[in-house]
């Protein structure tokens, strides 16, 4: 069982005794929802007052007043989103029911700030998907923060919950996680393409498929009603499920919440030594971004290898100069771009992806820029036909010279390259050289 639910329970029973409790279902529509396979009816439960005779107990405030519910605003039911959220709120500032930090056998150690963020940008044809909604955690104290078996939760029971149906609650902790002083964690809901991720940043979730978004945008106000509030609760579980830290947004009834001076500290896009901004995956992946900081490697049509090194240099790369490959292109004209330094005809990666730093965002990428050498293998024409000929020496990067004939006799074959022929003898050698040689004609 979750911490608490059995206080929470007795606290509602105590609001609702069985069989002598007459109440009323007051709702803004006939709205229903999906959860347990059936359309259950949402409705907000009023209680008889004895004392009036009027039903004005709403048994669902006073359940958030005692601190014994999570707001979970809901945007058909929206009557009372902000008015909970106040009192929700109030709950919190007392330390009442779930929000005593020692309700369930108190764990030791410190408690990392928290924020997150709900609004996720586009990937490809997702348009908000789970990847893009992280939480940051820091530790600000002077000690060690050991995390290990901590955590994460939402207003439902979502982080709990998988298609196809499963329950995750024993998977939905963090793994060996130790924030020292100072330090943070990118705790992104998802990476449904496994795109690897730097020290700094880590996956809560392993869904086995592309989630969309788990957290609801916040919002205090809707064009048919100023009164209308709608958003999302984050909460960090200690091993033994006390809260001991949370974010609601928005922050209360009348505002949205603003991001603390730690949270712009780390995500500027000015952080010093920081070349890719944090969150840092999430950067080089999001369709706004990811030509800037994860773009497609290119070489323009006939460029040389210096302008090359500059349009690389210019996009963010460190560009260097790799080992020159024969080729039909003349000297200095750029061949490939590669990582590794050494290109073997195979291993360019233009017309790939490549980040402009690493995997933490703050060492710049070396690629390495190949020129062609000048020079290419002659290729030998002996019995070759006249086409192949001409195609085999302008591929190597060549010239077709003068083409003489030479009546065909004995085993000649007509329309074949003579044997030994050819002006410049097969081999590596400097390519535009112009290349003359005979071909067998049919004897006269």
């Amino acid at each position: 069982a979750q911490c608490g639910a059995e206080q929470a329970y007795q606290n509602f029973e105590a609001l609702m005794p069985e069989e002598i409790t007459i109440v009323q279902l007051r709702s803004i529509s006939d709205s229903t929802n999906g959860w347990g396979g059936g359309a259950r009816p949402l409705r907000s439960v009023y209680k008889l007052n004895n004392a009036t005779g009027a039903f004005d107990i709403d048994v669902q405030a006073e359940q958030i007043k005692a601190g014994w519910s999570l707001w979970w605003p809901l945007a058909a039911e929206w009557a009372h989103n902000k008015e909970y959220l106040d009192l929700m709120n109030d709950a919190r500032a007392r330390g009442v029911g779930l929000w005593n930090p020692n309700l369930c056998v108190a764990s030791p150690g410190g408690v990392p700030s928290m924020w997150f963020n709900q609004n996720a940008p586009a990937i490809d044809g997702n348009a908000e998907p789970a990847f893009g909604e992280y939480v940051i955690l820091k530790n600000e104290t002077s000690a060690a923060m050991d995390l290990t078996n901590w955590s994460l939760r939402n207003n439902s029971l979502n982080f709990f919950w998988s298609i196809p149906l499963s329950w995750m609650q024993g998977q939905n902790k963090f793994a060996s996680m130790v924030l020292q002083p100072g330090e943070h964690r990118i705790v992104y809901l998802d990476n449904p393409d496994n795109y690897p991720l730097s020290a700094s940043e880590y996956r809560y979730f392993n869904w086995g498929h592309s989630p969309g978004a788990q957290l609801t945008n916040g919002s205090i106000s809707a064009s048919f009603s100023p009164n209308y509030a709608h958003g999302e609760g984050l909460y960090l579980q200690d091993p033994n499920g006390n809260i001991r830290n949370s974010m609601i947004n928005p922050c209360t009834s009348a505002a949205m919440c603003e991001t603390p001076a730690w949270v712009t500290e780390i995500i500027s896009s000015t952080r010093a030594g920081q070349i890719i901004p944090i969150p840092v995956a999430l950067n080089k992946v999001r369709n706004d971004k990811r030509d800037i900081y994860n773009p497609v490697i290119s070489i323009a049509s006939g460029a040389l290898a210096a302008a090359t090194k500059t349009a690389l240099s210019t996009a963010g790369f460190t560009a260097a100069d790799g080992n020159t490959y024969d080729s039909a292109f003349a000297a200095g004209t750029a061949l490939a771009v590669t990582d590794a330094g050494t290109y073997n005809g195979t291993n360019s990666v233009v017309g790939q992806r490549r980040a402009i730093a690493d995997l933490a965002g703050t060492t710049r990428t070396t690629l390495y820029v190949h020129a062609a050498s000048g020079s290419n293998v002659m290729p030998d024409l002996d019995g070759l036909t006249e086409a192949d000929a001409r195609a085999a020496i302008t591929n190597a990067g060549f010239r077709v010279g003068t083409v003489a004939t030479e009546a065909a006799t004995g085993a000649a074959v007509v329309g074949a390259v003579k044997v030994d022929s050819q002006s410049v003898v097969p081999g590596r050698t400097t390519v535009g050289q112009t290349v003359n040689f005979t071909v067998y004609s049919v004897p006269v």
